[in-house]
C-alpha cells in the first residue's frame, strides 16, 4: 500500500493534527485522523486516533514518551492492548509500527511502515 500523512502545528503550537491517507490499486481504502499532545497534568504525550475502520465510540488517547529517537505511544481497550512506534531517522524520514497484545506482555506487530517527506 502507499500512504500520504500531511501534518500541520495547529491550536497555537500546542497540537499537531495529521491526516493520513492509505491507498492500494489506486484505490483509498482507509483514512485516518489524528491529534497529539502534551497532557500536562499525567506528564506524558497523548495521541488521539479516528479513523474510517473504526465501527462506533471514541477510544481513550493513548500515553506516550519519548527515549532518543523514539516515540512510543500505548492504549488499552476491549480487544487489548496497543503499541504506536514512531522513530525518526532523520528530518525527512521515520518508521512507524503497530503493535498488539492481548496481555500487555507478548506483543506482536500489526503493521510496520516506511515514510518520506516529499
Amino acid at each position: 500500500a502507499k500512504a500520504r500523512s500531511l501534518g500541520r502545528v495547529d491550536l497555537d503550537g500546542f497540537f499537531v493534527i495529521t491526516d493520513y491517507e492509505q491507498e492500494r490499486d489506486g484505490k483509498v481504502g482507509f483514512r485516518g485522523h489524528g491529534i497529539y499532545g502534551w497532557d500536562d497534568t499525567a506528564k506524558c504525550y497523548t495521541m488521539h486516533w479516528f479513523d474510517s475502520m473504526r465501527g462506533s465510540g471514541v477510544a481513550p488517547p493513548a500515553r506516550g514518551k519519548w527515549e532518543g529517537n523514539t516515540l512510543t505511544f500505548e492504549s488499552t481497550g476491549p480487544t487489548g492492548h496497543g503499541r504506536f512506534v514512531y522513530r525518526f531517522e532523520s528530518d525527512t524520514r521515520h518508521t512507524f509500527r503497530i503493535e498488539n497484545s492481548p496481555d500487555g506482555k507478548d506483543w506482536k506487530t500489526f503493521m510496520e511502515g516506511k515514510y518520506t517527506r516529499k
